[in-house]
């Protein structure tokens, strides 16, 4: 019973009104670096290093930084051919065909129900 406690306060913690903001502002920091090319994921954290919060505060936005970081490296890579890294090389050569094609929105929704999913999993 002890556990379940513990969790709900995990819980309760993590959905505070300072955290919630703190992860969407993270969300749309790392979404517009990581739609710079050359700029990965790793780096995007580096540059938006959050001082001045208290620790839990940092790492939920850190987190929240760091996978719309990878979302975002999508944009460059399904728009202009641009890999931002690693991960989004497979992005820019299916995402790219189809920008040509005319349909870049349905590349970049393609790519954020996978990005969606892969977080997920």
């Amino acid at each position: 019973m002890e556990t379940l406690q513990l969790l709900l306060q995990g819980f309760t913690v993590a959905l505070g009104p300072q955290n919630i903001g703190a992860a969407f502002l993270g969300a749309v920091l790392g979404l517009i670096v990581g739609a710079m090319p050359g700029i990965g994921s790793l780096a995007g954290c580096a540059l938006l290093l959050t001082f001045g919060f208290n620790p839990t505060t940092a790492i939920i936005m850190l987190g929240a930084i760091y996978y719309s970081n990878m979302y975002g490296g999508a944009f460059s890579a399904v728009l202009i051919n641009v890999p931002g890294d690693a991960p989004a090389i497979m992005t820019a050569q299916d995402g790219y065909a189809l920008t040509r094609k005319g349909r870049p929105g349905q590349a970049l929704m393609a790519a954020n129900f996978s990005s969606c999913i892969g977080g997920l999993i």
